[in-house]
């Protein structure tokens, strides 16, 4: 039975430690700081700080550590390449990323179950992480670590970027008359069936609306209506995203001189924005 120290007691963590309850992995220790160590025996050891304090956990553990087991982070942007200096002390190092939204420790431990994890580092820590998802009921890929940071990011977009778009569509709806509460409801149907067709057909197929349609006269009235409602950053970001439904929809064989068109119109609005 492996035994565990977890540092870091935030929602990944704290998911985790739920997660390993009366389970082959036997968690010895939930550390809530690097400098709150001492001496560290266990099999595995899983930090889970903010991203900010890993580099220096990992120098805490340097000195406090026994018998050169795998180091685990969790954080999605960094590499192994932060535990370094444990390297040194013959220990194997790694990290392992659950690409979940995790807002509390018992949702995260729930929804592990499935999730895909992004794994990488020396080939121990590898495997040990890799077993650790298998009992978690989770999927293992692994990435190079110089690419940690770029699939940290289309996480973020995917996740992050999507809640403050979903937002700003909301804030829209508002502008548009509708009350706060009822936005919500009426473009949650929306959300999530554009999820599902996504899920189902890919992006190129589920694109839907104005500029799937490459229609350059649906997105002048839109322009009119911005006018006074929304603010020159929101009618950016939604023109920006415009351009990449564009590109989609040309990906999809739309009328290239519709596209053209819309995408003559969009560098337009675009310019009277500067």
């Amino acid at each position: 039975m492996p035994s565990v120290t977890i540092i870091g007691m935030g929602r990944v963590g704290g998911a985790l430690e739920i997660a390993f309850r009366g389970s082959e992995y036997r968690v010895e220790a939930m550390i809530r700081r690097g400098d709150d160590l001492s001496d560290v025996s266990s099999d595995l050891v899983i930090i889970a700080t903010p991203d900010g304090e890993i580099a220096n956990t990992a120098g805490y553990l340097a000195v406090n550590i026994v018998a050169g087991p795998v180091v685990l982070h969790t954080s999605g942007s960094l590499s192994s390449s932060e535990l370094s200096i444990l390297t040194i002390a013959g220990n194997a190092v790694g990290s392992m990323h659950p690409l979940i939204s995790i807002s509390s420790p018992e949702i995260g431990a729930k929804r592990f179950a499935g999730a895909y994890f992004c794994v990488e580092g020396d080939k121990r820590a590898v495997v040990a992480a890799k077993l650790i998802v298998e009992y978690l009921g989770g999927h293992s890929f692994e990435i190079t670590a110089v690419n940690k940071a770029l699939y940290h990011a289309s996480a973020v977009a995917a996740c992050g970027h999507m809640t403050a778009l979903i937002d700003m569509a909301f804030s829209m709806m508002e502008r548009a008359g509708v009350g706060a509460e009822l936005s919500t409801k009426i473009l949650d149907p929306l959300i999530r069936s554009t999820i599902d067709n996504i899920r189902e057909q890919g992006t190129a197929a589920a694109l839907t609306g104005t500029f799937a349609r490459g229609d350059s006269d649906g997105l002048r009235r839109q322009l009119a209506a911005f006018d006074g409602k929304l603010t020159a950053e929101e009618t950016e970001i939604y023109l920006d995203l415009a351009k990449r439904s564009l590109d989609i929809a040309e990906r999809q064989g739309v009328d290239p001189e519709k596209i053209a068109a819309t995408n003559e119109l969009i560098s337009m609005a675009k310019s009277k924005l500067r």
